[in-house]
């Protein structure tokens, strides 16, 4: 859905690009927007006043028309900015594109190595000295905990040396999780929400299995 809204906002700017470059437009960018407006108008009168009919009368209705089309999208290039707005809605597309392919290259660089469970956020309240302790086993951001799953020697199993094990099916897998500490409140106290700060939490899967040779592992 994201690669089809990119694609349409890149379609319409490049559009309005080319509308506002045509030659019939530039050439009115030196004349004032007032000036323009009369001649518009003046154009739109021409037309609902003509009465003649006939093959040479539509050829210059076509003319008058193509005419009074320049001149308003010049009127609207100058009254809304339309070069910049259409600049501004292919750059957001481009960067939508751009958004959603590196999400794809990590979360296939993620899941083709470890496939982990995120559970919700928590909170906890704790005193300095438990939050210290705590923490100790944690990791400073997602991908540091990832990476503490990526490189875990119990991936590599001990008796094929292959690298593809995994958390038995059908049991507990791996899991992560950011817990955020909190400084726990004093009776009577009003809770301020005072941080000690965020870590993530890796919790490994009980049970391993190898899905070459099939040995399971123990933690």
């Amino acid at each position: 859905m994201r690669n089809v809204i990119a694609a349409i906002l890149i379609l319409v700017s490049i559009s309005v690009l080319m509308l506002v470059r045509m030659p019939g437009v530039t050439q009115l960018r030196s004349y004032p927007i007032s000036t323009l407006e009369q001649e518009a108008n003046s154009m739109q009168m021409k037309l609902d006043a003509s009465t003649t009919v006939g093959s040479r009368a539509e050829i210059e209705k076509n003319q008058v028309r193509r005419e009074k089309m320049y001149y308003r999208i010049e009127i609207l290039r100058r009254s809304f900015g339309l070069e910049w707005l259409a600049a501004c809605m292919g750059l957001f597309g481009i960067g939508l594109i751009a958004l959603n392919f590196i999400n794809k290259v990590e979360s296939s660089r993620v899941t083709r190595r470890v496939r982990v469970h995120e559970l919700m956020p928590t909170e906890v309240y704790v005193d300095e000295a438990d939050y210290h302790r705590r923490t100790q086993d944690s990791f400073p951001s997602r991908d540091a905990a990832i990476s503490w799953y990526e490189t875990d020697p119990l991936r590599i199993c001990s008796y094929c040396g292959s690298n593809t094990v995994k958390p038995v099916k059908g049991q507990k897998g791996d899991e992560l999780q950011l817990i955020t500490f909190y400084k726990r409140v004093p009776q009577g106290a009003k809770d301020l929400r005072i941080v000690y700060g965020s870590s993530w939490f890796v919790y490994p899967a009980a049970e391993l299995q190898c899905e070459k040779c099939n040995q399971k592992v123990l933690r």
